[in-house]
C-alpha cells in the first residue's frame, strides 16, 4: 500500500510546472525552469510589410514555473501601461526540449512561438502569422 502511495504521488507531481521532475532535466535546468522569475523585456514587436512597431504594454514579466494550472504555468505581465491588457496568462512548453513555447492569452487564446535563444539570461522568441512577423526578447 505504502508503495502505491508513492507511485500516485509520483504520478501527481508530473505536471509540466512542477520542479521534481524538470529539475533533473538540461543538467538541472529544465525550459521552464530556466524561465522561473522576472524577466526585462527588452523587445516585442511586431513587423508587417517591412514596417516595424514596438509594443509597450508591459516592461517586465514574471514566469512563475511552480504554479500548475492545468498542464501550464502561470504568468503575469508586471508594469503594465495599457489598462486593456490582462495582467495573467497562461504559458508552457509543446515537449521539454523547450522548441516550442506557448502563450495562452485569456483574449487571443494559445498561440505557439519558436524559440530561438534560450538560457539562464536571455529568451528570445519568434512567430510568424501570415505577413506579420512577431519577436520578444527577455532578459534578466
Amino acid at each position: 500500500m505504502k508503495a502505491i502511495s508513492i507511485f500516485a504521488a509520483i504520478l501527481i507531481g508530473l505536471s509540466s510546472c512542477t520542479t521534481m521532475v524538470l529539475n533533473e532535466m538540461r543538467g538541472g535546468h529544465s525550459p521552464m525552469m530556466q524561465l522561473d522569475g522576472e524577466w526585462n523585456i527588452d523587445k516585442n514587436v511586431v513587423t508587417i510589410a517591412g514596417t516595424t512597431t514596438e509594443n509597450t504594454d508591459a516592461s517586465k514579466v514574471y514566469f512563475d514555473a511552480t504554479q500548475d494550472q492545468g498542464g501550464r504555468c502561470l504568468g503575469t505581465w508586471l508594469n503594465l501601461a495599457n489598462n486593456n491588457v490582462e495582467p495573467e496568462f497562461l504559458w508552457g512548453f509543446n515537449d521539454y526540449k523547450g522548441e516550442d513555447f506557448v502563450l495562452v492569452d485569456p483574449i487571443k487564446g494559445e498561440v505557439t512561438w519558436d524559440v530561438i535563444k534560450q538560457d539562464q539570461n536571455e529568451f528570445i522568441i519568434e512567430r510568424t502569422t501570415g505577413d506579420e512577423k512577431y519577436r520578444m526578447e527577455f532578459s534578466r
